[in-house]
């Protein structure tokens, strides 16, 4: 490097002095405020620069997690990506964690699939109105049926 800057001076193309001064802070007033403002530039330049890198890892990783998901989802289906990750967030194995949301779902519908218990009889009988088949032909009064079913609940309730 020295020997190309070298060069260019022999050829006239960049003018520099043969002894670099050193550097020396301004003495006058202010100089202080200006040292400062250009330190919390340098700073703030620093902290920016970090952001962007912090940013930028973020999303490779962010990346590289959808990636994980969709190869999942192709080898096992559907599931729900927020509890999955939930899962991983937790340090459980992604293929685990698929699993066990599988596993979750099944008993949940599994205990959905027990049976219901049998209604109870209200009425007992066969199914026909007391007093035979000629009875059934007879009008009943709306008065008559609420008395003959508060009647049948009462003994129900009393067996």
């Amino acid at each position: 490097m020295q020997e190309v800057i070298e060069e260019l001076r022999e050829q006239g193309l960049i003018e520099m002095p043969e002894e670099v001064e050193e550097f020396v802070p301004d003495e006058t007033p202010g100089g202080d405020d200006r040292l400062d403002r250009m330190e919390q530039q340098m700073q703030e330049f620093l902290n920016w620069q970090q952001q962007q890198a912090d940013d930028a890892e973020e999303a490779a990783q962010i990346q590289e997690l959808d990636k994980v998901i969709a190869q999942l989802h192709n080898e096992h289906g559907d599931f729900d990506d927020d509890w999955v990750l939930v899962q991983i967030a937790r340090e459980v194995d992604p293929e685990q964690a698929v699993k066990n949301w599988n596993a979750l779902i099944e008993s949940k519908v599994s205990s959905h699939r027990t049976p219901k218990p049998s209604i109870p009889k209200v009425l007992r009988g066969s199914g026909t109105t007391p007093g035979g088949p000629a009875a059934e032909h007879k009008p009943r009064t709306a008065q008559d049926r609420v008395a003959y079913m508060t009647q049948m609940l009462q003994e129900s309730a009393n067996q």
